[in-house]
């Protein structure tokens, strides 16, 4: 499971573009884009997100289902 430091994201949306489950939504608030979780049961872990983050602003987390 994803889990994002908000203070180093950048919202630069990379996460949102190369995940294939659509796990990460745009949420608008105030003028300002936030990245936020939305369905992380749909995560299988792949990691690609954790890639392609500029700020290593994501870590995954492993849990037991």
């Amino acid at each position: 499971m994803p889990k994002i430091d908000y203070e180093k994201c950048i919202n630069c949306g990379n996460c949102k573009a190369i995940c294939r489950n659509d796990v990460f939504i745009y949420n608008e608030d105030d003028h300002c884009i936030y990245v936020y979780l939305d369905n992380v049961v749909n995560c299988v872990g792949c990691g690609n997100c954790v890639e392609v983050c500029p700020k290593e602003a994501i870590k995954l987390n492993k849990e037991k289902n």
